[in-house]
């Protein structure tokens, strides 16, 4: 399949899918004119990588909003770390 559809088969943009692959995330063949060929396969991958691109979002969310509630504490880590 080319990239369209793989894109749509796994619910990301047709950038994203060459970010990933210029990243080395993704390896997809090339046809005789240097289009993207990808294998069922590649949808499972890429179903994989949509799933831990969600998950590290959510987790820098939550990363985020500790910060914001708590930067105080954060200065004495930096304090205690910068003792040591």
């Amino acid at each position: 399949m080319f990239i369209a559809e793989y894109a749509r088969r796994i619910g990301r943009s047709v950038d994203t899918i060459k970010s990933w692959e210029d990243q080395g995330l993704l390896a997809p063949t090339r046809d005789d004119h240097d289009r993207r060929i990808f294998a069922e396969e590649d949808v499972i991958l890429g179903l994989d990588l949509a799933r831990l691109g969600i998950a590290a979002r959510r987790q820098s969310q939550k990363l985020s909003s500790l910060v914001a509630a708590a930067p105080r504490q954060l200065e004495l880590l930096d304090d205690q770390q910068r003792a040591s």
